[in-house]
């Protein structure tokens, strides 16, 4: 599951958000990038049925409802703190890390609001979709989609599409 954590934490994110209008108008556009920063938490909920671990701690495999979860600070391209992403996945068919199926949420608190995803992943994938549920203040009403990446060098950059 370390790459799950990658995906959320020691990663490059950058939010490019799209406001589409109607009647053939230029959209509306705004770009946000983020930068994921040390210092964030991640831990697993290792619910019965109990699984054996490595020597790092982490489960050899999941049974349906173990959690994953973290949360790791956010910056923007100047390293100035711009808010945290929390996210938590439930297990909801077991199997090895590399192929077990989760339900993923997760938030981004920044200045401006927030905006939350939702994405159904199986194993430790290096791109995920997700879909943008919603989201407060600036990006009140919020719909969307997410696409995730993580690079070869363990850096994960997120593009964020919002539709209004």
């Amino acid at each position: 599951m370390k790459s799950l954590a990658a995906a959320g934490a020691a990663a490059t994110i950058a939010v490019t958000i799209v406001v589409a209008t109607a009647g053939g108008k230029a959209p509306d556009a705004r770009t946000l990038k983020l930068t994921e920063l040390p210092g964030g938490s991640f831990g697993v909920v290792d619910n019965p049925p109990k699984t054996t671990h490595s020597r790092q701690g982490q489960p050899r495999a999941f049974s349906v409802g173990d959690i994953v979860a973290f949360s790791v600070p956010v910056a923007d391209d100047k390293r100035r703190p711009q808010g945290r992403v929390a996210v938590q996945c439930v297990v909801t068919r077991p199997g090895v890390p590399q192929s077990a199926e989760l339900a993923c949420t997760g938030a981004f608190r920044l200045r401006l609001g927030q905006l939350s995803v939702s994405a159904a992943i199986v194993g430790e994938p290096s791109t995920l979709n997700a879909v943008v549920t919603g989201g407060t203040g600036a990006y009140a009403g919020a719909r969307g989609t997410l696409r995730s990446v993580t690079g070869k060098n363990g850096r994960t950059t997120d593009t964020i599409r919002l539709l209004r």
